[in-house]
């Protein structure tokens, strides 16, 4: 057990060290802040006090993840036990007496626990690891079964003492629960983790390829359990305390098994080997598909329109010709889903007695989650790097200051053009919901147009700005910038999970008004800094 304990430990380090590093490089990168750290690692003493006390800078990682994670769990088990509730009673099934008005009768509910019973139901701790795996086998040899002993019960762990935490203060505080029943399921859901892991590895065990290889059939899965699992935790109005026992019962008789089942099992080297292999595989696949998503064809070439401009206006046009497929036809395709999905939710709204409050709020709600998935623009940078720049960043002329601006600005409005395709998406499935649901005034139906119109509008400055002031990739077309990467994670948690928490918070109309002014001050903000400082960091990266 000790050795299975320091391995993981060392797994630890590995994990804040890269972290840690990356960030350090990242700043360096900054043009204001980056050249003061200079040449000089100043950061090893600091780096290495993390490493000696790294359980805790560990255990306090793993906490605010659980608190955060089932703070928005609850947030959104709000939306769903309504949707659930509306939908039994046009079974004609009495699920629920009355809509939880506060947090304190959700939780009563235990819907919000019992969702991460759900989203185990399919997890395997060994197969599922495999980016994890790649990296400790390859680079610090690591060995199967050590990877299988730290990942189905030292990292469960971990999420353990992080979970039971968030449990006991999130559910006493909101609720007044005795943190006794909290952490008995915690302990519960942490042995049934170990549990799924075996279940699913005896099932996978003498598999070439997994029994569910395909990522999008578990979604859908996982979906379905959710919904499932929730619709019969409402229906049989489960109390939180035969919840705990029995669920800590069920999963100890099991961990007996599941335990003995693991530790005499003899082919970790081909479980671990298939998960890694898959990894590879989808790098393989993510790679080639980058490729090709910015080579041209013959045809793209082939321009037959006129371009009457000069200059850098005919660079501009002549790239956004050639590339109309490449840029057009995924935008096309998403809108087009986004489309028929929003005409979905309609007409299920339209069946459901829900009031014109709740639909606002939900629309809303779904505004910056929406505009992530359609907006985001990635491929675009790649196509920008490769098809044009990487031949002209080595001639000065085209790194000056006011022409650097004169292509951001040129740029900005052919990608806004594009973006136009899915904002008319938006706005007119809006309007639907809007004149059939909602009862508001002329503030309450132009401001959440005008909201999604600057998401757009972010959503262009934003790869502009992070390509033109951190130009992150290197001479072959590779993404090397950590900085870029840990800004679109930042990205992603802002517009996924903290912009419709903090619409909760704020209200509609706050936070629509309050996104508005951050979305227009930033692409000022972005203008400026590529005309003061693109000019040096605008460049050909080893």
């Amino acid at each position: 057990m000790n050795h299975y304990l320091s391995l993981f430990l060392t797994s630890e380090r590995i994990k804040v060290s890269e972290v840690f590093n990356g960030l350090i490089y990242g700043i360096r990168k900054i043009p204001l802040m980056g050249k003061y750290l200079g040449d000089k690692y100043y950061f090893y003493d600091f780096k290495q006090i993390m490493h000696t006390f790294i359980p805790i800078f560990s255990i306090i990682w793993q906490i605010i993840k659980s608190f955060l994670s089932f703070i928005f769990v609850i947030a959104v088990s709000g939306v769903w036990v309504k949707l659930i509730g509306d939908i039994g009673s046009d079974l004609g099934i009495s699920i629920l007496s009355s809509f939880p008005k506060s947090g304190k009768e959700l939780l009563f509910t235990c819907l919000p626990f019992v969702v991460y019973i759900a989203f185990n139901l399919l997890g395997n701790n060994i197969l599922d690891n495999g980016y994890k795996f790649n990296d400790l086998s390859k680079n610090f040899n690591y060995y199967p079964k050590d990877l299988a002993m730290i990942f189905t019960f030292f990292e469960p762990f971990l999420c353990f003492i992080g979970r039971s935490l968030a449990f006991c203060i999130v559910s006493l505080l909101l609720a007044g629960i005795n943190p006794v029943y909290t952490f008995l399921y915690s302990l519960g859901l942490y042995f049934f983790i170990i549990n799924m892991t075996a279940f699913w590895t005896r099932i996978n065990g003498d598999r070439k390829e997994e029994f569910i290889k395909n990522p999008f059939v578990k979604i859908i899965l996982v979906l379905f359990f959710v919904f499932l699992i929730s619709f019969l935790t409402l229906l049989i109005r489960v109390d939180i305390k035969v919840l705990s026992f029995v669920f800590l019962l069920l999963n100890l008789f099991g961990i007996y098994f599941s335990i003995s089942f693991l530790k005499n099992f003899r082919a970790y080297d081909n479980m671990i080997e298939k998960a890694v292999n898959s990894y590879s595989e989808q790098m393989k696949k993510a790679e080639n598909t980058n490729k090709s998503l910015v080579e041209l064809k013959d045809k793209d070439i082939r321009v037959n329109k006129k371009i009457n401009v000069e200059g850098f206006e005919y660079l501009n046009r002549l790239f956004f010709l050639r590339h109309r497929r490449i840029l057009y036809k995924p935008t096309l395709i998403m809108t087009g889903i986004f489309i028929l999905v929003g005409f979905g939710c309609f007409w299920i709204l339209s069946r459901l007695k829900v009031s014109s409050d709740e639909v606002y709020k939900i629309l809303i709600y779904a505004i910056p989650i929406i505009s992530y998935i359609l907006f985001k623009q990635d491929k675009i940078l790649i196509a920008f790097y490769k098809n044009c720049d990487s031949s002209l960043l080595y001639y000065g002329f085209y790194r000056e200051d006011k022409k650097l601006l004169k292509m951001f600005w040129l740029r900005f409005r052919d990608i806004f053009k594009i973006m136009l395709i899915p904002i008319i998406a938006m706005t007119l499935i809006y309007m639907f919901f809007f004149l059939k649901f909602i009862d508001g005034d002329i503030v309450n139906f132009i401001l959440p147009i005008v909201y999604i119109i600057l998401n757009g509008i972010f959503f262009t400055v934003l790869p502009l700005f992070q390509y033109y002031l951190f130009q992150p990739f290197d001479k072959e077309g590779n993404q090397k910038s950590i900085l870029v990467v840990l800004m679109n994670l930042g990205i992603y948690y802002m517009f996924i999970f903290a912009f419709p928490s903090l619409m909760v918070y704020l209200g509609e109309i706050k936070f629509m008004l309050a996104m508005s002014v951050f979305i227009f001050l930033f692409a000022l903000l972005a203008s400026f800094l590529i005309y003061k400082f693109s000019s040096k960091t605008f460049k050909i990266k080893n």
